[in-house]
């Protein structure tokens, strides 16, 4: 922001950054293990994923934990599997580091996890002690993250009992959980995950279907042939880890299964590709698959979601309005029991936000003229003793906004004395 002013373009950069790097670390570990067409082939699997490419250009740190998480997976398997040397040892820990600075202590489980497993099942421990160095890169992992959460600590007392019990914790175990500051409840039946996984690889579901049933006509020790791989079982429990370790958990988000991406990509890849030995043109219909399907994208952005879906989830043209209305009378806008990040962008943190409990007195306190936002479909239920002084501007996706145009006794202020602003 300092560089680039606060601006749309500002905000979205790291994640488009960070989804370059992801698909850049996808292509390198495809290459070693694979070759370049099954890299080429993983990178183009993976930028059009419908959530890849979504994410690649939102507002939101998923994108660079999963960053993160590549950068350790890939890392741990060049370094042990390829023989890739120290550096590849280090880059591990690095990415451990910054997992735990995006999104905390869960991108280390989401790495530990498979690592674990693929090491359990194969045996591998002694060929581990002996290529990652654990105490060297577990201080270099400390070195880097531990400062942040020091800072954070000390500027917002009670930010790692929210952080580690509240966000890793309560959100997981406690459907519908209430404290979270930072966003609203997603309360899913247990397993939706696997239906999120689902929509998150389309276009690519329907191709992985059809390379399962054709494994499985070959009988289940073609199956088991393929699970034996140490490659292929290290790419299967990376790409299955986000899905196995949210099943049981009912307060979830189609991104969490974000960081199993890569790993789904590189394998589907490489099965494919087997498939040129039986069908010369599968590459072809490969790259046609993955040349087509970011053209649709495109053309749902511009035809249908920008115009008729993205107002429903950014508040930039409630706070245009407001903006345009109430120029040079210093009238305030506030939001009433929500306030999505998109009205704290938009208004540069200057809205606030009323709950139930201080609702009666923020609309009181408010002078005549002042506006508010709030949810429709919670308007519609607002007691008529508080809708009564309130008048509609305009519905904005599921906002609508307000201005107050009665108020016995309330006089506007001067611009020293603004109510709140002390």
């Amino acid at each position: 922001f300092k560089v680039l002013g606060v601006n749309e373009l500002a905000a979205r950069l790291p994640s488009v950054l960070a989804a370059a790097a992801t698909a850049a670390l996808t292509f390198r570990l495809a290459r070693r293990a694979a070759g370049l067409d099954a890299a080429l082939a993983a990178c183009l699997i993976l930028s059009s994923t419908v959530l890849f490419f979504i994410t690649a250009g939102a507002v939101l740190t998923d994108t660079v934990m999963v960053l993160g998480t590549t950068l350790s997976m890939a890392a741990f398997w060049l370094a042990v599997g390829e023989g890739g040397g120290r550096l590849w040892s280090r880059l591990f820990f690095v990415g451990l580091a910054v997992g735990l600075l995006a999104k905390g202590p869960v991108a280390a489980v989401l790495t530990l996890a498979p690592v674990s497993l693929w090491v359990l099942f194969k045996g591998k421990w002694g060929l581990v002690r002996r290529r990652i160095g654990w105490v060297e890169g577990a201080a270099l992992m400390v070195l880097i993250a531990a400062p942040w959460y020091v800072a954070a600590q000390w500027k917002t007392p009670g930010f790692i009992e929210y952080f580690i019990v509240g966000e890793h914790w309560k959100r997981f175990t406690e459907a519908g959980w209430s404290g979270d500051l930072y966003g609203n409840p997603h309360v899913r039946t247990r397993g939706t995950i696997i239906a999120y996984w689902l929509g998150a690889v389309l276009p690519w579901t329907p191709v992985l279907a059809v390379l399962l049933v054709k494994r499985l006509r070959r009988g289940a020790g073609s199956m088991a042939e393929a699970l034996g791989g140490e490659r292929t079982l290290y790419l299967l429990l990376w790409a299955a880890a986000p899905v196995l370790f949210f099943l049981p958990a009912r307060n979830i988000l189609p991104t969490y299964v974000q960081p199993g991406l890569p790993a789904f990509a590189v394998l589907l890849a490489e099965s494919w590709l087997a498939r040129d030995e039986e069908r010369p043109r599968a590459s072809a219909t490969l790259a046609a698959l993955g040349l087509v399907v970011p053209l649709l994208f495109v053309t749902v952005l511009f035809s249908y979601y920008l115009p008729y879906k993205a107002p429903y989830k950014s508040q930039k043209t409630l706070v245009e309005h407001y903006e345009e209305v109430s120029a040079g009378s210093g009238a305030r806008l506030d939001y009433l029991f929500d306030r999505p990040f998109s009205a704290q962008f938009y208004t540069r943190g200057r809205a606030r936000r009323y709950d139930d409990a201080d609702l009666v007195r923020g609309l009181s306190a408010a002078a005549v003229g002042d506006y508010f936002a709030v949810r429709s479909d919670r308007y519609r239920h607002l007691p008529e003793r508080l809708r009564a002084g309130l008048e509609e501007e305009g519905v904005y996706g599921s906002y609508t906004l307000l201005r107050k145009t009665a108020g016995p006794g309330h006089r506007r202020p001067s611009a020293k004395a603004r109510p709140g602003d002390m």
